[in-house]
């Protein structure tokens, strides 16, 4: 899932050509390109890349879940909060 951003040639942002769309708000994902050149985040936005902002939503006991599985050790630590 991505965050709908104001479409503008940004170099900040990665961009996603998106695939065919299943409704107004869903498509499948042809290809994707990270933080490009001015001159070419442009292009992306006149051929219809969209913005892909990296922001992602889950639960924090999720992602400690999943992360304990490759660094348990590291995830002991971050468990710990604020010493």
């Amino acid at each position: 899932m991505t965050l709908r951003l104001k479409q503008r040639a940004a170099t900040e942002y990665g961009y996603i050509n998106p695939g065919g769309w299943y409704a107004a708000t869903l498509s499948s994902l042809q290809s994707s390109s990270r933080s490009p050149i001015k001159q070419k985040a442009a292009e992306y936005i006149k051929t219809g890349f969209l913005c892909n902002s990296p922001n992602f939503m889950f639960r924090s006991s999720v992602l400690l879940n999943e992360y304990g599985n490759f660094d348990a050790a590291c995830v002991d630590v971050v468990s710990l909060g604020p010493v």
